[in-house]
């Protein structure tokens, strides 16, 4: 029996992943920029599910086409150079696009490029791996 390898299962893994990813980074830069922390009660967490189901939906409509482009470009690329199938290759480009992206368009940029630069990489790396031949 023939399996085929499919080197985009990563991006839609990715997109899935994508907006629990960037609440992740959103408090992972909050609390890096010494942003007061709201004080969460027992029952405040009943909200957590919920949240995550959205960031879950929303996050893989706005990530889906980036994650597909990206990935698709750095096949392309690594077909043609060496070293850039390697995991802290994908991992800087998609943070580094991510996270400029966003500096050059948001006028909040410098809380805002971190967070989507994280979130780009973490994107990216999870695409490269799926991108990987079993």
């Amino acid at each position: 029996m023939h399996h085929s390898h499919n080197r985009y299962r990563g991006a839609c893994f990715a997109s899935l992943l994508a907006g629990p990813i960037f609440l992740c980074a959103l408090a992972l830069v909050a609390l890096a920029e010494n942003i007061a922390p709201v004080p969460i009660d027992i029952l405040h967490l009943g909200w957590l599910p919920g949240l995550l189901v959205m960031s879950t939906l929303f996050g893989a409509i706005i990530a889906i086409g980036p994650n597909l482009i990206g990935t698709a470009a750095m096949l392309w690329i690594d077909d043609r150079l060496d070293d850039a199938g390697l995991a802290i290759v994908w991992t800087l480009v998609g943070g580094l696009i991510a996270g400029t992206t966003v500096a050059f368009l948001s006028s909040d940029s410098e809380f805002l490029a971190p967070v989507f630069g994280l979130t780009g990489a973490v994107s990216a790396v999870i695409c490269w791996r799926g991108a990987q031949k079993p």
